[in-house]
């Protein structure tokens, strides 16, 4: 695994010869904003963390604690009680009396950004986006097209013979994705819920507004420059099969101390249907665990927040679990 450029607590007492102790992590305030929903494919969970004073901070995706016991890994979407999708768009067009011809499938404009021995950038441009605002991209020191999906695939880990995608962003609105490698005979683990970094605003959903994006694909890493001022750094090494870890440094402009500097967005419906069901948190470092299912918990201070499933979903089985972690300045 890659080492990164954070240096912890250890590292820093060595270097200046003193003992090594591990000072607790800030707290920060844990707010679920979420929503009720009969659809499987709403994103109605809303997790937002906040603190004037967090600068860094390390957010893991981990295998389900079921991940090695399930035998059915479900990845298909799930449109039963949703107002859009296949079925709703079939019974509309059913009831018309002339409908014209559908159009083509659309193929999404696909381009390797920089490819080397270890890593893929790979750029993907739809038709259409939510948010029509291109985000500068620099990747490796050349300037690029605008694009709305940015996607890693790491070489050193392969899938089936492949380069494995292991992290992916959408630079209008902010949202990432991460996952880990499959469990052995598990099957491919989906991706579930997003996360957002940095100044998070509301207009229509949540969304980070950035600025611009220059990818240091060598170093393995993501400069960001936010439209609302502030810098983020997202640093991340190679994908394991039981975790993937992202280390992030926040450069906060003074109006935005106010605001969420990350969020999870993901979708619950209940128990056996989400792709997050619990929200847990940890007061103190080596605290126990506390929470319960997404419903039941509104706020809390946490030094460690963990958002998973311990019972096997019939939707995205094994998209990864998530834990936010390490706050400090």
């Amino acid at each position: 695994m890659l080492k990164f450029l954070i240096p912890t607590i250890f590292t820093v007492a060595c270097s200046l010869g003193v003992s090594a102790t591990f000072a607790e992590p800030l707290a920060v305030t844990v707010i679920n904003a979420s929503v009720d929903t009969k659809c499987a494919e709403e994103d109605n969970v809303y997790i937002k963390l906040q603190s004037p004073d967090v600068t860094r901070f390390t957010f893991d995706a981990v295998q389900p604690v079921y991940a090695s016991k399930v035998r059915f890994n479900r990845r298909a979407p799930d449109f039963t009680n949703c107002t859009f999708g296949p079925l709703i768009d079939a019974k509309k067009a059913k009831s018309e009396i002339k409908s014209p011809a559908p159009p083509p499938p659309f193929k999404p404009a696909s381009q390797v950004l920089y490819e080397d021995a270890d890593i893929i950038i790979n750029g993907i441009r739809y038709p259409d986006f939510w948010r029509k605002m291109p985000v500068p991209l620099t990747v490796d020191g050349k300037t690029q097209e605008n694009w709305h999906l940015l996607q890693v695939f790491t070489k050193r880990s392969k899938l089936y013979g492949n380069p494995f995608e292991h992290l992916v962003l959408y630079p209008q609105d902010g949202y990432w994705r991460s996952r880990m490698m499959p469990v052995k005979g598990r099957g491919e683990n989906v991706y579930g819920a997003s996360f957002l970094v940095g100044p998070v605003d509301e207009i229509e959903r949540p969304f980070v507004d950035i600025a611009s994006i220059n990818i240091n694909p060598k170093a393995r890493r993501f400069d960001l420059v936010f439209v609302k001022g502030g810098k983020g750094r997202i640093e991340f090494g190679e994908p394991t099969s039981t975790s993937f870890s992202v280390n992030v440094v926040l450069e906060r402009a003074a109006n935005t101390l106010n605001q969420p500097f990350a969020a999870v967005r993901s979708m619950y419906v209940s128990q056996t249907n989400a792709d997050s069901a619990r929200l847990m948190w940890r007061g103190t470092l080596n605290g126990d665990w506390k929470g319960g299912l997404l419903p039941t918990v509104k706020q809390e201070q946490a030094v460690e927040v963990k958002i998973d499933r311990v019972v096997p979903s019939r939707h995205n089985t094994l998209a990864p679990d998530f834990v936010f972690k390490s706050f400090s300045k």
